[in-house]
């Protein structure tokens, strides 16, 4: 009969570190009284030693497999945030707006039971570091969609990657090189700079009677798109710009951009840019004392801007813009009462961008009846008259969604839209 008995250098893993011996010649040393006749008892408890070990085994599978069914249960949309530094604000703005979508969704029983879980990285604060945040959402297992920043430039700068991971990436940049990039798994719910642009530019000439603008611009992928618009709209109405300026996306002093145009003889500004800088452009329009009309781009259009800049230097501001916390509509009304409720404050235009971003990846997620990626993705282009909080949204080929835009005035602080503005 056999045993087994640990060795002194015995391994940690079943099996290994064992030593055979003969119990008859054990026994006779250490338990000379015992009964060695039956070798059929061993083998009993030999047998038993393995069931144990393969108990233990399944058991051990069976934990496995339950966090294996836990991590299924939820969709998980990965998100790139601000959420150190500088620009944290930024990023509560927006991280308020998706899990306010994501609550609507979750409570009306999700999809078919199973849930929606946000997964935010920290985005950092400038490109090497978007991509690197990309690349790691990106290897998230069971990942179904991606909800991007405003920031076209890092859009453009991960579009490879989006195509490599076939996962659904939802910009809320508009430059116009996303939609002609022909990414099929790219979709910006906002209108591209070269429509938003022009239809700019046309308000500045027929409406105000602008004949000889000074632009300034930011000289990023947004600026240089948005102000290419501008020009080629005065370009067709035979109208030559009194100044162009270009300014970093990082330029904090204006002032002698804005001595430049006072000094160039222009009859009105168009001012393209993000929230990052745009109280700055305010303010030194208003230290000017610009007389003629001031046009700002959509982006620059937000609650945030006038706060910081101030009701004076915001107030006679004109814009086409994609949001007003007194947008008209109905589904916009909600969505500002329900933020407000959410998170205290009204919502600044990157938190409109993203809700609006995150609710169609939740309707397609409604269309394709489940959260394959692949699937999402093929749903997103069957939307038709979403109403989303910017406008109506309806997928085109080059995967762009927005009806519309509103035309608006800033008074006392706010953007008080004058119209609605249709796709051209």
């Amino acid at each position: 009969m056999l045993i087994y008995h640990r060795t002194e250098a015995g391994s940690q893993e079943a099996g290994e570190g064992w030593e055979v011996s003969n119990l008859k010649t054990r026994a006779k040393k250490d338990c000379p009284g015992i009964d060695m006749k039956g070798r059929k008892t061993m083998k009993t408890l030999k047998r038993a030693l393995s069931l144990m070990l393969a108990a233990v085994l399944i058991l051990g599978l069976a934990a496995c497999g339950a966090d294996e069914s836990e991590k299924e249960d939820t969709i998980k949309i990965g998100v790139p945030a601000y959420l150190n530094g500088d620009m944290k604000d930024y990023g509560d703005y927006v991280i308020a707006s998706l899990e306010l979508a994501v609550e609507e969704f979750n409570e009306a029983g999700g999809l078919d039971g199973k849930l929606v879980e946000l997964i935010y990285e920290d985005q950092g604060s400038d490109q090497q570091s978007y991509i690197n945040t990309i690349m790691k959402i990106l290897n998230y297992d069971d990942l179904t969609a991606v909800i991007g920043n405003a920031v076209s430039a890092h859009t453009l700068a991960v579009q490879d990657m989006i195509s490599e991971y076939k996962i659904p990436y939802m910009t809320c940049g508009s430059s116009v090189d996303i939609a002609n990039s022909g990414n099929e798994y790219i979709w910006q719910p906002r209108m591209t700079d070269d429509l938003s642009g022009a239809m700019l530019a046309k308000t500045a000439y027929e409406e105000y009677n602008v004949k000889k603008p000074a632009v300034l611009y930011q000289n990023d992928s947004y600026g240089q798109g948005y102000c290419d618009a501008v020009l080629g709209y005065f370009e067709e109405q035979g109208v030559e710009p009194a100044i162009v300026i270009a300014v970093d996306s990082q330029e904090t002093n204006f002032s002698p951009f804005f001595t430049q145009i006072v000094n160039s003889g222009c009859d009105g500004l168009v001012a393209i840019g993000n929230v990052g800088n745009a109280s700055l452009i305010l303010q030194a329009a208003y230290n000017v004392d610009f007389q003629y009309p001031k046009l700002m781009s959509g982006a620059m259009c937000s609650a945030e801007v006038f706060a910081l800049a101030g009701n004076e230097a915001s107030e006679g501001w004109i814009s086409i813009a994609e949001w007003s916390n007194s947008a008209p509509r109905d589904a916009a009304k909600e969505y500002v009462e329900a933020y407000v409720e959410k998170a205290g404050r009204e919502p600044n235009v990157l938190a409109v961008y993203a809700y609006d971003a995150i609710c169609l990846v939740l309707e397609a997620l409604k269309i394709a009846g489940t959260d394959d990626p692949a699937a999402v993705n093929e749903a997103l282009g069957k939307i038709q008259g979403f109403e989303g909080a910017m406008s109506v949204m309806t997928a085109r080929d080059n995967h762009n969604f927005s009806d519309s835009m509103y035309a608006v005035t800033i008074q006392n602080g706010e953007a008080v839209v004058s119209g609605v503005v249709e796709r051209p």
